[in-house]
């Protein structure tokens, strides 16, 4: 088992869990220690300790209800989705998974006793409306796939009503995108990534959307916290862009330019409606019609209640959230040549990296030797920080505190002195402890410079970031924050160096900063790492 996550001690069931959400569900459930069991009709591509896998198709009636003996939470994320290129009428197929299959998996997480129930919904229940609707907003849904997801809260409720055991939290989510998607979203990127698409409208209506690994963490989050009042309904909003906002954020990211030509609406639906009047048994103007209708009109929700209930932010802005579906796919839209900006930035810590680690490469060495003879415990201590677009990664660094050290910041530590060992004092003091990290650099999780990596509680300093773009940037062994106080800044002070640095950054200016640390860490100035975290025991840093 990966000695970096927590010992599981509960058991989440999620179901769907070879899907968009459900995967990343499990992802992030077991990063926070938890046991998953997931099921499905397909085989997930996630795998790993702590996760087992049951083939289970759910419109089955006699399914292995035994699966939920010991289950502490279910996360049910299975159901069927907007199916636009359909050609019949699919209500049976979106009633029997999303709502008849609900019932049935609440049922019997109600005779298992397990104690929460999170129900994965959509803001689609509300169907069309006017202004941001919150959970009191009246629910009027026209799709199938709106229909279906009502019913399933409502069988959902009705299966738990007499198990007052059992707690039922529904999260309708807004919607969803990211690396993976099937959706909406990746709809639209193929297609102005084509540079076939042209606008309908001025774009002027909004659009509530989610990125997927916030989505997983809004889940987890409901399963492991009790609701404030017993059953509730919750809104899970990332942000709210204009459609004009969406567009220019994914042309942007592709490096493509802003295309100002958009078709008037009436164009479009002046024709649409004369042809369905002159063919009104077409099925397939209907569809157009009504996907027409949904792309015009406004859907933006408050998620406000779900985050101060369960007190969880995004981590992903429109910015850094388009990065993942539109990289893997789309590498000739990344505009990362050699000759960019952000080639010549790689190219240059690959080739610093590779000059430093052949230099560093013997202290290195002497210096794992002399942690190992010095002190119990392991030699390098691996911890889950946020690298570039709010995505954990693994920073390494030389083991500076004692094993049996308290699993707090080391600035909320009594006499932090007393657990930090011999050699540990003199490693933080020269910064020799990151010395590893030159091996982040050389992969890529790293750069030399840029914002220093967020810890995974430090949603204040990761919201600051986000909203200046410096969690854009691949996270710096050194930056600017850390050569204009490092340890001695608050919070704000430090987001406000990293948004500097967003505006500022070049090669010549990294050269600076560089030649800046270099002479901070021979003074021995501001070293000490007063809001690192200390890891699990037997990990400590």
């Amino acid at each position: 088992m990966d000695s970096s996550l927590p010992t599981p001690t509960r058991t989440l069931l999620v179901s769907g869990v070879s899907g968009f959400l459900g995967s990343e569900v499990a992802r992030v459930a077991i990063a926070s220690g938890w046991r998953v069991v997931g099921i499905s009709r397909t085989r997930p591509s996630y795998h790993g300790d702590g996760f087992q896998w049951h083939a289970i198709d759910l419109r089955n009636t006699d399914f292995d209800r035994g699966l939920l003996s010991g289950i502490d939470a279910v996360v049910h994320c299975a159901g069927l989705a907007h199916q636009f290129d359909s050609t019949g009428d699919d209500a049976a197929d979106f009633d029997a998974i999303n709502a008849t299959a609900t019932q049935r998996l609440a049922a019997a997480a109600a005779e298992a006793g397990v104690a929460r129930f999170v129900l994965v919904s959509s803001v689609s229940v509300y169907g069309p409306g006017e202004g941001v609707r919150d959970e009191a907003a009246p629910c009027h849904p026209d799709s199938p796939y709106g229909v279906s997801k009502l019913q399933g809260e409502r069988l959902a409720a009705q299966a738990l009503s007499g198990h007052a055991a059992t707690e039922l939290i529904v999260l309708r989510l807004s919607t969803l995108f990211g690396k993976g998607d099937p959706g909406n979203v990746a709809r639209l990127i193929q297609k102005i990534a084509r540079r076939r698409f042209l606008p309908i409208g001025r774009g002027a209506n909004r659009k509530s959307l989610l990125h997927v690994e916030d989505a997983a963490r809004a889940c987890v989050a409901a399963a492991e916290q009790s609701a404030p009042l017993g059953p509730l309904v919750y809104n899970v909003v990332g942000f709210t862009p204009t459609i004009h906002e969406l567009i220019d954020a994914i042309t942007s990211e592709m490096g493509h330019r802003r295309r100002r030509l958009w078709l008037p609406t009436v164009t479009v639906q002046a024709p649409l409606a004369a042809a369905s009047k002159c063919l009104p048994r077409s099925g397939r103007l209907q569809r157009m019609r009504s996907t027409l209708g949904k792309w015009l009109r406004d859907d933006a929700y408050d998620g406000s209640r779900f985050r101060e209930a369960f007190r969880m932010l995004p981590t992903h802005d429109l910015t850094s959230g388009l990065r993942g579906p539109i990289a893997p796919r789309f590498p000739e839209c990344n505009a990362k040549s050699p000759l960019s900006p952000i080639g010549t930035k790689r190219l240059f810590d690959i080739a610093l990296a590779s000059i430093a680690l052949s230099i560093a490469a013997p202290p290195i060495a002497a210096i794992a030797l002399a942690v190992r003879l010095t002190s119990k415990g392991p030699v390098i201590y691996v911890s889950r920080r946020f690298g570039r677009g709010n995505r954990l990664f693994e920073m390494p660094k030389f083991r500076t505190m004692r094993v049996d050290a308290p699993e707090l910041p080391t600035h909320l530590l009594m006499n932090a002195e007393a657990w930090t060992t011999p050699l540990g004092r003199l490693l933080r003091s020269t910064s020799l402890d990151e010395l590893p990290q030159l091996w982040s650099i050389f992969k890529g999780d790293m750069s030399f410079v840029g914002p220093r990596p967020a810890l995974h509680n430090q949603d204040d300093l990761i919201q600051l970031r986000t909203a200046s773009g410096a969690s854009d940037l691949a996270p710096g062994l050194t930056g600017w924050a850390q050569v204009n106080g490092r340890d001695e800044l608050s919070v704000a002070q430090k987001a406000a160096y990293d948004a500097d640095y967003v505006r500022r950054r070049s090669l010549r200016f990294d050269l600076w900063i560089i030649a800046l640390t270099l002479v901070k860490v021979w003074r021995r100035e501001g070293v000490r790492q007063a809001v690192d975290a200390l890891p699990n025991r037997g990990r400590a840093a």
